[in-house]
């Protein structure tokens, strides 16, 4: 994976065009996944990008099956096609979406920040439960989930799944928290992040405890169109 591009510019300063525009222009066999915390933005980019067709996963009907969304997010990486998809669809990444992205050579174009670390709401009761049952246990800081219990289904399947994909850490004896897997941001061709203010944001901090490098990139004016350009200290 190259360096991440973070493209830190004030709201209004054209970042989402820019990203449109680097897409537009970019070899039509490129492969991208754009990836927005709005729905509404879902659209926009479906419609603005019109160099390659970019896909929405969506909840469908296949014979007597529903397949949902992020049933939808595998086949479209599995096709190579080119996704616009929401931060809540993208955070659930697990072992297959990895080897898919992987596979499919993409660049990745982050609007905003995601939550990278969160408080994974669950009541003492059901932590207990979770402890007591031999569901759980905590290896090295990190929530395990028994592999001899991997296939059991229970209301905790939620927990289970991101445990064995190991997106939980124990934190203060009683507290879940869940982590996105940094190594998805290494199975990237390139990766774009638009904000603003990053060194105030905790993503900042996580790339930096998981030694993901980046460098400040910045939305211009040029030639009549919104550019990503290298920022400019000077």
């Amino acid at each position: 994976m190259n360096i991440v591009k973070v493209v830190d510019s004030i709201m209004g300063s054209g970042k989402t065009t820019a990203a449109i525009n680097h897409m537009n222009n970019a070899n039509p066999e490129d492969n991208f996944i754009f990836v927005t915390p709005y729905l509404n933005e879902v659209e926009r980019i479906k419609k603005s990008v019109t160099n390659r067709q970019m896909y929405e996963p969506k909840v469908r009907t296949k014979g007597d099956k529903t397949q949902y969304k992020f049933e939808s997010l595998h086949e479209l990486l599995s096709q190579n096609k080119n996704i616009v998809a929401t931060h809540n669809l993208f955070k659930n990444a697990n072992d297959e979406t990895k080897e898919l992205i992987l596979s499919g050579n993409y660049t990745l174009i982050l609007d905003e920040v995601m939550e990278v670390v969160e408080q994974l709401q669950v009541k003492t009761h059901d932590l207990t439960t979770l402890f007591d049952s031999n569901l759980i246990y905590v290896e090295d800081g990190f929530v395990k989930w028994n592999e001899d219990k991997r296939d059991y289904e229970t209301r905790y399947n939620d927990i289970r799944d991101m445990a064995l994909n190991n997106n939980l850490v124990y934190f203060k004896d009683s507290i879940l928290i869940w982590n996105f897997p940094a190594e998805v941001f290494k199975l990237f061709k390139e990766v774009y992040i638009l904000t603003y203010m990053f060194d105030a944001q905790i993503q900042r901090y996580y790339y930096d405890v998981n030694g993901i490098a980046y460098e400040k990139y910045v939305s211009s004016y040029i030639d009549g169109e919104f550019r990503f350009t290298q920022y400019n200290k000077d």
